[in-house]
C-alpha cells in the first residue's frame, strides 16, 4: 500500500481541513466481512477509560461501563451505531501511550506526551490515516485543551477527505466571540457551505470529547461536542454531499491542546 500525505492550505474563508492522501489505484480494498475489529484492535497494555479491560480488548475502549455486544460484531452496544445488526468493526483505537503510533501521520509540531499527542497552540496540526475506500463510519477523538491563544479563530474538526480536494466534515469553530458546531463542506475550491450550524457560545478550555457520525445510505452526517460538564452541542446534516472518502483525520486550529485518544469504526 502506498501512503502520501500532505498538509494543504486552503483558500475562502481562510479555513484549513486536515488533507491527506492517498493513492487510489495502489490501495488495498478488503473483503467486506473482513473482520478487523478482532481482539486486538489495540494495545494489550493500556486501558483508556480506566475500565479493567485494556484497549485492545475492549468493545468500546473510550468509555467505561457495560461491555454488552448484543450483535457479536465486536462493537459494544454503547458505542455501536446499529445494535442489532452485526457489521460494525473497529479499524483502529489509539491511546497515544507511545506517542504517535504506525499507521498515522502528523504534521510537525506535534509533541508527544505521557497518554497524549499535545499541539502546542498556533497554527494548524493535523493528524491523519488510513487511506482506503471508506463509506460509512464513525469516528470519536478526545481533547484536553489547556489554553485558547489571542487569535480570530479556533477550530476543532474531524472528518473526510475525497478526490479533488472536497471534504465533508464535523467542526467546532469559533470566530471572534462566537462559537458553532457544523456539518461542514468545502468544495475543494473556494466555497465552504455549513449545515446545521448551532450556536453556542465560545471554546473554553477543559476537557472535549468529540464524535462525527458519517453514512452514505440513507445519508446521515453528525458531529457531537461534549464539554465536561455541559450539554453536549450537536450538529446533523442529510443533506451535506457525502460518498466514498479515501482518508480520515483530525484537525486542531489556534488552540494549546493536547489529543487524548482516537476511534475509528467502519462499518460492511
Amino acid at each position: 500500500m502506498k501512503l502520501l500525505f500532505a498538509a494543504v492550505l486552503v483558500t475562502g474563508c481562510g479555513r484549513v481541513a486536515f488533507d491527506p492522501r492517498g493513492d487510489a489505484s495502489g490501495d488495498a480494498v478488503l473483503p467486506a466481512d473482513l473482520r478487523l475489529d478482532a481482539p486486538p484492535h489495540g494495545s494489550v497494555t493500556h486501558d483508556e477509560d480506566g475500565d479493567g479491560v485494556v484497549d485492545g480488548l475492549d468493545p468500546c475502549p473510550h468509555i467505561a461501563g457495560d461491555l454488552a455486544d448484543r450483535d457479536g460484531d465486536g462493537v459494544g452496544d454503547i458505542c455501536d451505531a446499529e445494535i442489532d445488526n452485526p457489521r460494525q468493526r473497529i479499524t483502529r483505537f489509539e491511546g497515544f501511550e507511545n506517542g504517535l503510533p504506525s499507521g498515522l501521520t502528523a504534521g510537525a509540531g506535534w509533541v508527544a506526551r505521557p497518554d497524549a499527542l499535545a499541539w502546542p497552540g498556533s497554527n494548524f496540526g493535523y493528524v491523519a490515516w488510513d487511506p482506503h475506500p471508506v463509506t460509512d463510519v464513525d469516528i470519536a477523538v478526545a481533547w484536553d485543551i489547556l489554553s485558547i491563544p489571542a487569535t480570530p479563530t479556533h477550530q476543532l474538526l474531524i472528518g473526510t477527505d475525497f478526490p479533488g480536494g472536497a471534504r465533508t466534515y464535523g467542526e467546532v469553530y469559533q470566530g471572534g466571540t462566537q462559537a458553532f458546531t457544523s456539518v461542514t463542506h468545502y468544495d475543494g475550491s473556494s466555497t465552504y457551505t455549513n449545515y446545521d450550524q448551532i450556536s453556542f457560545g465560545v471554546i473554553t478550555t477543559g476537557r472535549v470529547d468529540m464524535s462525527y457520525h458519517a453514512f452514505e445510505n440513507p445519508r446521515a452526517i453528525e458531529v457531537r461536542a461534549t464539554w465536561m460538564g455541559m450539554s453536549t452541542r450537536r450538529s446533523f446534516s442529510a443533506a451535506a454531499p457525502y460518498g466514498p472518502a479515501p482518508a480520515l483525520g483530525v484537525t486542531v486550529r489556534d488552540l494549546e491542546a493536547e489529543l487524548r485518544y482516537l476511534l475509528v469504526i467502519e462499518t460492511n
